[in-house]
């Protein structure tokens, strides 16, 4: 049996050039898989930064959101005591007249302590409906409208 020289010199090459081909695909590959690694690491990592932005926008939003409410609210109860003032000094104003009035003889004392008692029973009244509103202002939900995260519109 004779060997064949140039058979084993060829089928050397063929191997070769198949094995330095399937280095170069392997090469390739990790290469690949190297490139898409560091693109997902990428995305990845520029997702976490607009997800930390889009927080931050959030978080000042709702802050200021906050500080409205708070605002609004605080001007809301000064005119409510300013309102309360008012109507003060204009029944206390009303219930000085009818006693000058009474004591100038105008009205009689039934009708002016029908009149004092019936100003100052809608006074309380007044004052009891606008209180009672400003604690409804005070228990109305705020945490579902202005405190909690913007909700997105589907």
């Amino acid at each position: 049996m004779s060997v064949d020289l140039s058979t084993i010199k060829s089928s050397l090459d063929n191997n070769k050039d198949s094995y330095l081909d399937l280095t170069h695909q392997l090469n390739n590959y990790n290469e690949i898989y190297n490139v898409n690694f560091y693109l997902k690491n990428m995305n990845t990592l520029e997702h976490e930064r607009l997800e930390r932005a889009s927080q931050n926008i959030k978080t000042k939003v709702l802050k200021l959101k906050q500080e409205y409410m708070l605002m609004d609210y605080s001007c809301h109860e000064y005119r409510m005591r300013s309102n309360i003032m008012y109507v003060s000094i204009i029944v206390v104003a009303f219930i000085f007249i009818i006693v000058a009035m009474f004591y100038q003889d105008k009205i009689a004392q039934n009708v002016a302590i029908i009149i004092c008692i019936v100003v100052a029973s809608l006074y309380l009244l007044l004052v009891i409906f606008i209180l009672l509103s400003n604690s409804k202002r005070r228990n109305y939900a705020w945490e579902q409208y202005y405190w909690q995260e913007m909700k997105k519109k589907s």
